[in-house]
């Protein structure tokens, strides 16, 4: 993991099983919300998943379109061409979802930060 993909409250692994969450970023470690510092060598993305978007407030809905999460105006959904991508989505009023994807992500803190750009809120867990 490198420090130009973290911000501040970003959610991370720790050895690939430890979530901890990002307090301070320095040049070559990061300081987390239990005063650990941990060099980015021990640190990996988490993987997004279905339970993590429930977790961050998202509800799960399935219609037409097929399943997809949606919070407010920010929908997200898997990408069936592209293994393990998600399309994340933000509705402006009066347009139609597809004509608004924002980008493909992948780990929880690629949507924590997204969201936080587009809707000016951080996401919590629930």
């Amino acid at each position: 993991m490198e420090k130009k993909e973290l911000r501040l409250g970003n959610l991370i692994n720790l050895h690939e099983n430890i979530v901890v969450e990002v307090s301070e970023i320095k040049d070559r470690s990061i300081i987390t919300s239990h005063d650990l510092e941990i060099s980015y060598e021990y640190l990996s993305s988490i993987p997004l998943t279905e339970e993590w978007l429930l977790k961050f407030g998202f509800d799960k809905i399935t219609n037409e379109e097929g399943d997809f999460y949606q919070k407010g105006y920010v929908r997200v959904s898997i990408d069936e061409y592209e293994d393990g991508w998600f399309n994340f989505r933000k509705r402006v009023p009066s347009q139609l979802w597809k004509d608004n994807l924002v980008t493909q992500i992948k780990f929880v803190h690629e949507l924590q930060s997204l969201y936080l750009l587009i809707e000016k809120e951080e996401l919590n867990i629930r």
